[in-house]
């Protein structure tokens, strides 16, 4: 551009010198184009300039979007995890012949007070209602808040392959628990044999494919009450049996699968050789988590094994309780390697389940006695139910994550829904990202995964992105 100038002005002083008066119309001509040439270049810099500026403001605008995202996932996701340890169904749907199919997933999985319609108002034959798991189990626990009342019978089915057929050995904790009429509202245990021929299935209007018991009405007379539900969590152990050489075994089932405190008796009061503790569940399984309130002290070792046909030692195992040892009382993880020749047994009248046990293989002495709360077995992890909550009533900001084995709850993967980040209910900018969570919100994680947020943040044609990892707090 210095060069052009320069040429005008020496065009112009050649021109004076010449002794001519004014300019030629050739001599403006030229003027005229040199003159363009220098103010289109000024022009495009000038463009090029404000381009290159706005376009650095949008990457700031995009970088700042971002590390928002970041500032409130530190300061919520930590803080307002509210977290469960329950093992809540996969589906659940009330099935009505006049009314058709209506899926209460997120009533069965909620504590809120009769909101599943075990049985329709007006009952009739063939009427019934669903529940769905990812695998095969044993039992349910069903928080029944109004107790129907009437003249109806109930049969528990499960889905084979092609059609449904009786569940074996059904047995309930209360009087008409299974039948939905139980003498008060409550808490109840509905539990059967597992069947060798269980599949799965879909059961609309839910998607996916899982493992289904219903409860049918297989005859009616009368109701004056309809039987109303709370929530049902599916038993995440088949069988506990605790053995005691001289007076013998004992089922602890029910004791394992309860949340009530230091019911399970890990080890007797004075153990011997040989005592042990035994854990099973209808599919082979990797880790067993154990809520132990009471702290064993003494002198013992434990061996942990699985049934081959016989008693064998399992390979790798890691045992955070220290042979029910621990330094302090809470939530521990036992895991192993899965043998390839593990066996089905029967143990204390528990038919069909893979088993391990913790064996006393020697002992000195013992000053204060294990005890459990709950047991869960485990195979890929332990099922962690966060739910959001609000710290500030004036705040409304959202957090998102997105991660590999973390559903919704109802079974969909995050990386699937796609929503708008928000902070006070203003929009922050469009960021493509897996789910949002909000107060009251839910997802099921499994323990020990970190949650992964990738946040992508667009403004214009210019883009920012950051990975963000979250490990959740587990349980208290």
């Amino acid at each position: 551009m210095r060069e052009r100038l320069n040429a005008l002005k020496l065009a112009l002083k050649k021109i004076r010198r010449g002794g001519q008066q004014g300019f030629t119309l050739a001599e403006v001509m030229i003027a005229l184009i040199i003159s363009g040439i220098i103010i289109s270049s000024i022009v495009t810099l000038s463009i090029g300039l404000t381009r290159t500026s706005g376009r650095t403001v949008d990457q700031s605008v995009a970088n700042m979007q971002v590390q928002f995202a970041g500032f409130w996932m530190s300061k919520d996701a930590v803080q307002a995890q509210e977290v469960s340890l329950i093992n809540i169904v996969g589906g659940a749907v009330a099935e009505s012949g006049s009314v058709a199919q209506t899926d209460e997933t997120l009533a069965a999985q909620s504590t809120n007070a009769n909101d599943m319609n075990l049985l329709p108002a007006a009952s009739n034959v063939g009427d019934a209602y669903n529940i769905g798991y990812s695998g095969t189990f044993s039992a349910l626990l069903l928080m029944q808040g109004t107790q129907g009342a009437g003249s109806w019978t109930i049969t528990w089915e499960y889905w084979n392959g092609s059609s449904w057929a009786a569940l074996a050995g059904v047995t309930e904790s209360a009087l008409n628990a299974s039948q939905f009429r139980p003498t008060a509202a409550g808490t109840y245990t509905i539990s059967w044999t597992v069947p060798g021929d269980w599949a799965t299935t879909n059961v609309p209007p839910t998607a996916g494919s899982l493992y289904w018991v219903r409860a049918r009405v297989s005859s009616y007379t009368s109701m004056t009450t309809q039987p109303k539900g709370t929530r049902v969590e599916v038993l995440v152990v088949d069988g506990a049996v605790a053995q005691n050489v001289i007076p013998g075994q004992t089922d602890e089932t029910s004791y394992a699968n309860s949340d009530a405190t230091n019911d399970m008796t890990l080890l007797p009061a004075t153990p011997d050789a040989g005592d042990a503790y035994y854990i099973g569940y209808s599919s082979t399984f990797s880790a067993l988590f154990l809520r132990q309130d009471t702290i064993g002290i003494g002198t013992w070792t434990i061996t942990w094994k699985y049934w081959n046909g016989a008693w064998v030692n399992l390979a790798g195992v890691t045992d955070e309780t220290n042979g029910f040892k621990p330094s302090a009382v809470g939530r521990y993880k036992i895991s192993w390697t899965v043998p390839g020749d593990w066996a089905l047994r029967s143990i204390k009248g528990i038919d069909n389940c893979y088993w391990v046990k913790a064996e006393v293989t020697s002992f000195t002495s013992m000053s204060a006695q294990p005890k459990g709360t709950r047991a869960f077995a485990a195979t890929s992890g332990f099922p962690l139910t966060l739910t959001w909550k609000r710290l500030d009533p004036l705040e409304t900001h959202q957090v998102i994550y997105s991660m590999e084995n973390v559903t919704d709850v109802i079974g969909r993967q995050l990386w699937d829904l796609y929503r708008e980040y928000k902070l006070n209910d203003v929009s922050q900018g469009t960021i493509l990202v897996a789910q949002y969570l909000k107060p009251g919100d839910t997802i099921v994680i499994w323990d020990g995964a970190v949650l992964e947020l990738r946040v992508t943040a667009l403004v214009d044609r210019e883009d920012a992105s950051r990975t963000y990892k979250i490990q959740p707090r587990t349980s208290p």
